[in-house]
């Protein structure tokens, strides 16, 4: 992993709606019945089907409601309407019932006192970026927002091991630790390039984590060729590495956040490799943008590479799924994976302040000119960014657009659509002059329009002020970027 991945993350991690349907796998209790099911969400849609162990089975379709902590089922497959409402309750074993009219109509198998059979999957995250003098920004950086992203899902653990020294050893070790109490486990690696010898790597995991092994992805600039076999060669049901360089934190909170709500590993992995790649595109179009394109890596470099089962999901194999998570740091459209990014730092009151951002002088030097020298530290709220200055800051964008910022400025992000290209930016405690006119701004937006190129309309209390940037328009990515597929390869396990 490079770090000017994370100079790139910085500025815009993005991916735009696709619209995939969600899918919880579902398991309890009906009069003294015990069931499976699957309940799927279809934007407001939902279609719930019941299996129980009597052979009986029962499908509801109606309008699916998200609230804070629940999410509503209205039945438009009964003669009148009626309401359901599914609970994520914290306490022990009462995850997934729901209640109608706020009565206990049904609960988890566990509260009712039956046999759990559930798969207990643990996950291991391992982030480093030790040697290149960044680590205090990106290691905490990359364990907040993957670590939190993981945690939404279904996992019985999730353990985040940091720190490049004895890097190998301490994540052998964490798998056998966690292989000893769970069923499954899964590992994602945002690392820098590491050798792996196939049969030292064997020896280190051991046979128990090596049977248990499920899922392996690895961010490792050129995993594909000094990792996969080894990887491999444990056994798992699917590897996914990348060839050459990799600019991985464009795509990774995106594929994060659609694989623990249900979505195929493939599609998830195609499709941030699809917005790393128009992410690249729309910088080189963007005027002045040659700077910031140089801090990245070229995204034909970063190429994935899926090994086995394409088809994996996180919930492969278990009875029983949480119940809805947070839809708001789930939902891929408006600002997409920035969003999703946003949302869960912005919960956890993530914050770089000055000294910190000093470590990362690549970083300070990507930002405008004006702009480093008084910063004090951002503060990553769930839509947006808080600055906090020393002292008003001037910076000069675009020939003579001139910016001045107040010691108080936020920005929230409200659309950052790469393909259509289209970025909707609000803000406060920002005012200016273009061609001579002042103007106190509360927002900018960013468009690509046909034979003009881009521009930028600054939104004031008065009439809006267009800007053309110029710069050429990029094409929509093709459908022929796409993932490398490596269906079959990986040996089979017993009794997996």
């Amino acid at each position: 992993m490079d770090v000017r991945a994370w100079i790139a993350c910085a500025w815009c991690l993005a991916s735009p709606a696709l619209g995939a349907p969600e899918v919880f796998y579902l398991r309890g209790v009906r009069d003294q019945r015990a069931f499976t099911g699957t309940l799927e969400l279809d934007g407001e849609r939902f279609s719930l089907v019941r299996h129980f162990a009597d052979g009986a089975q029962e499908t509801w379709k109606g309008t699916a409601r998200p609230r804070a902590g629940s999410l509503t089922l209205e039945r438009r497959d009964t003669p009148r309407v009626r309401t359901y409402v599914y609970l994520d309750d914290p306490a022990a074993g009462e995850r997934g019932f729901y209640r109608q009219r706020g009565v206990d109509y049904e609960r988890a198998v566990a509260a009712a006192g039956l046999t759990d059979a559930t798969p207990r999957v643990g996950c291991v995250l391992m982030v480093e970026d030790e040697g290149w003098g960044r680590k205090a920004i990106t290691e905490p950086l990359g364990a907040a927002l993957y670590g939190d992203l993981l945690r939404q899902g279904p996992y019985a653990t999730v353990r985040v091991v940091v720190g490049r020294a004895d890097g190998g050893a301490r994540l052998a070790a964490t798998l056998r630790e966690l292989a000893a109490d769970h069923d499954q486990l899964d590992v994602f690696l945002s690392i820098h390039t590491t050798q792996r010898d196939p049969a030292a790597w064997a020896a280190a995991v051991g046979p128990e984590a090596a049977r248990k092994l499920r899922l392996v992805y690895s961010t490792a600039c050129y995993g594909n060729d000094v990792a996969r076999e080894a990887w491999e060669r444990l056994g798992p049901q699917a590897v996914v590495t990348h060839v050459g360089e990799n600019n991985p934190v464009i795509a990774l909170p995106f594929l994060l956040s659609e694989w623990v709500r249900g979505r195929p590993l493939g599609e998830s992995v195609r499709d941030g490799y699809r917005k790393t790649v128009a992410l690249e595109r729309l910088v080189q179009a963007l005027p002045s943008g040659a700077k910031l394109a140089e801090a990245m890596i070229p995204a034909r470099e970063s190429q994935p590479v899926i090994s086995g089962d394409a088809g994996l999901r996180i919930a492969t194999g278990r009875a029983f799924a949480r119940s809805v998570p947070g839809r708001q740091c789930f939902d891929a459209r408006g600002a997409g994976a920035l969003g999703v990014a946003l949302e869960t730092l912005g919960r956890g009151g993530y914050t770089l302040d000055a000294a910190r951002l000093r470590q990362a002088p690549a970083l300070l030097g990507a930002l405008p000119p004006g702009l480093p020298e008084v910063l004090e530290r951002a503060r990553i709220v769930p839509d947006g960014l808080q600055l906090e200055l020393r002292a008003r800051a001037s910076i000069t964008l675009y020939g003579s657009l001139a910016l001045r910022l107040e010691p108080a400025t936020s920005v929230t992000v409200r659309t950052f659509d790469l393909e259509r290209g289209r970025i909707d930016l609000r803000v406060r405690g920002v005012s200016g002059v273009w061609g001579g006119v002042q103007f106190t701004a509360r927002g900018f937006e960013l468009r690509r329009l046909p034979l003009v190129g881009w521009v930028v309309t600054v939104r004031t209390g008065a009439a809006p002020i267009p800007i053309p940037l110029g710069g050429r328009a990029p094409v929509r990515v093709s459908r022929e970027v796409d993932a490398l597929l490596r269906p079959g390869s990986l040996p089979l396990q017993q009794q997996k």
